[in-house]
């Protein structure tokens, strides 16, 4: 669910990456799973249904085509666990696959692959991670619950949806937690004290939005001092041109 234009101007030719070229690039709920949300209302699954898009499998290959476009072969991409990626357990922990046809063979063989890591004691064993290499090799590392990634003082690694001692996670209360920090989550642009969150890349209208929207699309671009900036997308542009 990338929003088209984010994607053209942030990773297209010319765009905001090759222009920069970052060192690093951070991306936090890259698979929306809304093939099998648990926020799916019934007419929800059966419109994904009506529209072929009820396949985990065949989300799963979009994402990894569309991380393909996003990575540098020049750039370190992170991929940030969060709860959406996080999503995908919630589903094998939780559905039955006598029921879902469409989805039998992969949950089948996903809960065989998580079963196995639990047994071999692997705990190093991402899930998404499993998913997207039955694909191809993607230029990403998967970044774990609880690693710091620290880049000029600041944590990178944090998505934001979870805050301190297990609450659930705001600007706000990690911006309390001594570091400075970016974070994404909640698709709204904020600076907090020493924490700063991006918008999103997704499209600003999707069905579980309802009623006034502070969703934007903004990016975080951090320097090698530590100096961050807001960069939004506007009119199909990210910078002003002459």
């Amino acid at each position: 669910n990338i929003d088209p234009v984010v994607k053209e101007v942030t990773w297209g030719d010319g765009g905001l990456v090759d222009t920069l070229r970052p060192a690093t690039q951070f991306f936090g709920d890259v698979l929306d799973f809304e093939s099998r949300s648990h926020h799916n209302t019934l007419f929800d699954s059966y419109d994904l249904h009506c529209r072929g898009k009820d396949c985990v499998d065949s989300e799963i290959s979009e994402t990894f085509e569309c991380l393909e476009y996003l990575s540098r072969p020049w750039a370190t991409s992170y991929i940030k666990k969060g709860n959406h990626d996080e999503h995908l357990e919630r589903w094998l922990r939780e559905a039955n696959f006598k029921t879902d046809l469409v989805n039998a063979p992969f949950y089948l063989e996903a809960m065989a692959a998580k079963l196995r890591s639990i047994k071999e004691q692997n705990k190093d064993f991402d899930m998404l991670e499993w998913a997207l290499a039955r694909h191809g090799d993607l230029n990403v590392e998967f970044v774990p619950r609880n690693k710091t990634i620290s880049i000029a003082g600041i944590d990178m690694a944090q998505h934001g949806d979870l805050g301190p001692n297990g609450s659930r996670g705001t600007v706000r209360n990690i911006s309390k937690t001594g570091r400075k920090a970016n974070i994404e989550h909640s698709h709204s642009a904020q600076i907090f004290d020493g924490a700063y969150q991006a918008g999103t890349s997704t499209k600003l209208e999707m069905s579980y939005v309802r009623g006034p929207s502070s969703w934007s699309h903004v990016h975080i671009i951090t320097d090698t001092h530590g100096k961050r900036q807001m960069v939004e997308i506007k009119n199909g542009k990210w910078r002003a041109r002459s």
